[in-house]
């Protein structure tokens, strides 16, 4: 199991409040984090007694771990992993892992593959799993982008395959949003009076602050990680940001990033940061990366066909969007 820890405040991701309450007493915060999938899981549970609320967040690190082992491609031993070894041979897979393919290949289809899950051949050339990363050569990567294209992904009951052989599954931009929803699910039926999953930049909310008031979630500047961008005040709902300062390396005076455009395995340029407001945070997650990919006008006109609540677009020239617009 995991370390973690309790804490009696909301870590920089969310925006601190003043609840005029002890940590011991209802109405109270109990704060937990945990590292999984490569990212700090945090878990706030107000409404229940710390006992049960420690409880909780034991479950919701262990259904991060199960979501790591299946769709994980640094994984050699997960089922994304089993996929890209044996293509083009079919690969048994979970009803979970099925229905994050099937919205992959959905938000896949619907960006014109802005966002792409079949790009696991490139993304492992970045060498973003690991220190550091590193620019490819040329040669390798122009033999990886011949294996991306999300109809190579097939799927059918129970199995999955991808046609070409040497090309590779990666859900980095899905699987996370899966694993948050889910947790929050589990909170929801254990009946928390209120709760925030974050994994990374991957946010649910349930319910309120103990106060009754609505979440005050804050968006990290992406350019300064020592300030918020704004704040949001939302419940029961899901806020995603993709950004380009989550995991990157500087090379000959270039920064290069791990949001790749499918299309030219490159990082993408147009935007610093895309934060999205929708239901769901695996779909907040995918769409948010096509945005990020796309830029701010395509990427918006993404996320208005796809009835996301709300979105923020920071472009590469610092230029802010958002939808809607401020009054």
């Amino acid at each position: 199991m995991a370390a973690f820890r309790p804490l009696c405040r909301l870590l920089l991701a969310v925006a601190a409040v003043a609840l005029g309450a002890a940590c011991h007493r209802l109405p109270a915060l109990d704060h937990y984090t945990s590292i999984h999938m490569d990212t700090v899981v945090e878990v706030t549970i107000t409404g229940v007694a710390e006992r049960r609320a420690r409880g909780l967040a034991q479950e919701v690190f262990a259904l991060f771990d199960q979501v790591e082992r299946e769709m994980s491609s640094f994984r050699d031993d997960s089922t994304v992993s089993a996929i890209g070894h044996a293509a083009p041979a079919w690969v048994a897979i979970s009803p979970d892992l099925a229905a994050v393919l099937r919205e992959a290949l959905r938000v896949a289809a619907l960006s014109g593959g802005g966002f792409d899950p079949t790009i696991g051949a490139v993304t492992r050339l970045w060498g973003f799993g690991e220190e550091g990363g590193h620019r490819p050569e040329t040669q390798a990567l122009q033999a990886a982008l011949a294996t991306v294209g999300y109809p190579h992904l097939a799927l059918e009951q129970g199995r999955a395959r991808l046609v070409y052989p040497k090309s590779g599954l990666d859900l980095g931009g899905i699987a996370k949003g899966y694993a948050v929803d889910r947790a929050a699910e589990l909170l929801a039926r254990a009946g928390v009076g209120g709760a925030i999953v974050n994994a990374g930049g991957d946010i649910r909310v349930l319910g309120h602050r103990p106060d009754g008031h609505p979440w005050h979630i804050g968006i990290q500047h992406p350019r300064d990680p020592e300030k918020l961008f704004t704040t949001l005040e939302v419940t029961d709902t899901a806020v995603v940001t993709s950004g380009d300062y989550e995991r990157y390396f500087i090379e000959d005076g270039v920064r290069y990033h791990h949001i790749l455009d499918p299309a030219t395995g490159e990082p993408a340029r147009a935007c610093q940061s895309v934060t999205v407001v929708t239901k769901s945070a695996m779909t907040g997650d995918a769409l948010a990366t096509a945005a990020f990919v796309l830029g701010p006008e395509r990427g918006l006109a993404l996320l208005q066909q796809a009835g996301a609540a709300a979105a923020i677009f920071v472009a590469a020239d610092g230029t802010v969007v958002r939808f809607p617009a401020e009054p």
